[in-house]
């Protein structure tokens, strides 16, 4: 059964790097990133991060999966976790610097909204 875990040792996060090479996501971590980022795993071929921007109440969306995984990255469960855990973190705006256009309607339909370097979601109820 495939269950969200959060990633908080190091020898679990010494393993992201790794995979999201092997997994083809388009660029390195920056430095620190798997320090101030907040990791979560959704069994054990999906990967997504939350970065806070600066003092901002605002954080970055990142997300990668394995290829030829059995299941759809851009799930409704994986975005529910993706959003309540950024609230969960005080998080209060996010934003996904995508420009591939299947997650991007996907994102849309969500309730995200297009801005010029990707999407971005208030988050919250009313």
């Amino acid at each position: 059964m495939r269950r969200f875990r959060e990633v908080m040792e190091d020898s679990e996060l010494e393993k992201i790097p790794p995979d999201l090479a092997a997994w083809g996501y388009h660029r390195k971590l920056v430095e620190h990133e798997l320090g101030y980022s907040h990791w979560v795993r959704y069994g054990q071929d999906l990967i997504f991060w939350l970065s806070r921007i600066g003092l901002t109440p605002n954080g970055n969306f990142h997300i990668c999966a394995r290829p030829g995984r059995e299941f759809q990255p851009s799930s409704r469960r994986v975005f529910t976790c993706v959003e309540i855990t950024a609230e969960y973190l005080g998080f209060e705006r996010l934003f996904a610097l995508t420009q591939v256009a299947q997650l991007g309607d996907y994102l849309e339909r969500l309730g995200w909204s297009r801005y010029e370097l990707g999407y971005t979601k208030a988050l919250g109820d009313e």
